[in-house]
């Protein structure tokens, strides 16, 4: 059986809920906890990554027409965020944790 990781299913979940949830002014308050949701769960694992082009597809099903442009350009919206949110959040990451490798080398030898 393919378990998924928490973090995952923590952010899919809520995806798919306001993605039911019919059409009201506080529908959007799904949008503020997936946001939230992913920003802890990148902290964890990079796999939730992977779940932003699903997210752009899901709004652009439930605002907008449905086209193969459409489709098409929502899909290369979501690869474009992904992209940015990898090359921006990978490489601080790594640094972090070499800097946080120097101080803890710094208080081994003192």
């Amino acid at each position: 059986m393919l378990r998924l990781p928490y973090s995952l299913r923590f952010v899919s979940g809520p995806m798919l809920k306001w993605e039911m949830w019919p059409i009201k002014k506080h529908a959007n308050r799904w949008i503020i906890l997936i946001a939230y949701l992913m920003g802890l769960s990148i902290g964890v694992h990079l796999l939730n990554l992977l779940t932003i082009p699903a997210l752009v597809l899901i709004y652009y099903f439930r605002k907008y027409e449905v086209s193969k442009w459409g489709i098409a350009k929502a899909l290369a919206i979501g690869i474009v965020i992904l992209a940015a949110l990898f090359f921006i959040h990978t490489p601080w990451n790594s640094c972090n944790r070499i800097l946080v490798r120097i101080c803890y080398l710094s208080m081994a030898l003192d």
